[in-house]
């Protein structure tokens, strides 16, 4: 059994983080106020709710709340494109270990997100499997 005291530090392909816990992409890591507590609270890593250049705009915030905490089932972050470039490049700028979580409609739109996020010093995507 590891000694408590004993950091747990990880490297997942080149992101190094000071534990394998990463926060998944949701409703609290919609904003860069909570990543930043998120990360300062303990977690090795947080993935950003999911980034979409043109969300659908019915999306619903569905949430389903439970004894234990709650169930939220809106896929996209609202915020724009460029909110999150801003974003992204703060926290890399502190070197922060973020995965940005991204999707779009069509492969090529995907491509071009993807580089305009990783040219914002962001170190790890998060990326649709391919249907």
């Amino acid at each position: 059994m590891p000694n408590p005291q004993t950091p747990l530090s990880v490297d997942v392909l080149g992101l190094s983080m000071t534990n394998p816990v990463v926060v998944g992409s949701g409703l609290l890591t919609d904003q860069e106020r909570n990543i930043r507590r998120l990360l300062a609270a303990g977690a090795g890593a947080v993935v950003t709710k999911t980034i979409h250049r043109d969300p659908p705009r019915q999306l619903d915030e569905r949430i389903v709340r439970l004894p234990i905490g709650m169930f939220n089932s809106t896929t996209y972050s609202k915020r724009p494109v460029t909110r999150w470039l801003q974003t992204l490049r703060s926290l890399a700028a502190d070197d922060l270990p973020v995965i940005a979580s991204m999707h779009a409609d069509r492969p090529d739109a995907l491509g071009r997100l993807a580089e305009q996020v990783a040219a914002t010093g962001c170190r790890a995507l998060e990326l649709p499997a391919p249907a």
